[in-house]
């Protein structure tokens, strides 16, 4: 019986210890924990504009409107070996560094008789020994070509990297002689800056 009693109370005594550990355990479960506050995560947002200068100083916005960049103080009447420069820009106006390229697309009767030039890098006081279509030629990274549909422009992408950056370009446009027997027709030219993001190196 002392026996049995004794192994009833340590039994008993067994039972309440592992109660007050598991009730322990128990209470910590509850009452841990890990706080992380304050955290924001915000997404970056893509986007670039179009910028022309008309005194080679000022640039201002010309995205998505429908005039010619070749006005009235640019020249809109052309004859045979007349050479048109604009002093464009694209900017990031995002968060997000970017990779852009140019798309041309000439059309009209006179497209055929049109070249273009793209030269990188450049601002109106660069080009105070640039006068003609053979000198614009002669520049150093020019792109030049006929003018057609879908040309495509720094085609492995110029890269805006920082928020505001600034890429500035001439855009040039030149009647070859033999234009001659087109008058008063007329060539529709249309830019797009394609951009997408950089990828992290």
């Amino acid at each position: 019986m002392k026996e049995t009693r004794r192994a009833l109370w340590v039994s008993g005594f067994s039972l309440m210890v592992s109660l007050a550990l598991l009730l322990g355990n128990t209470y910590a479960w509850f009452t841990d924990n890990i706080a992380n506050q304050g955290n924001h995560i915000v997404s970056g947002s893509l986007a670039v504009d179009l910028l022309m200068s008309e005194d080679g100083t000022t640039y201002t916005s010309i995205a998505n409107k429908n005039e010619s960049i070749f006005n009235e103080q640019n020249g809109t009447d052309w004859e045979p070996n007349t050479t048109e420069i604009v002093y464009l820009a694209v900017r990031n106006n995002g968060s997000l560094p970017v990779k852009y390229s140019l798309t041309l697309n000439f059309k009209g009767e006179l497209s055929e008789f049109l070249e273009y030039a793209v030269i990188p890098d450049v601002k109106k006081e660069n080009m105070k020994e640039v006068r003609t279509w053979e000198d614009v030629q002669k520049t150093e990274n020019v792109q030049v070509g006929n003018a057609e549909e879908g040309v495509k422009v720094f085609e492995d992408g110029k890269e805006l990297v920082d928020e505001n950056e600034t890429s500035y370009f001439a855009m040039v446009v030149h009647m070859r002689e033999d234009a001659v027997r087109y008058e008063e027709k007329q060539v529709q030219m249309d830019l797009t800056v394609d951009a997408t993001q950089l990828e992290n190196k």
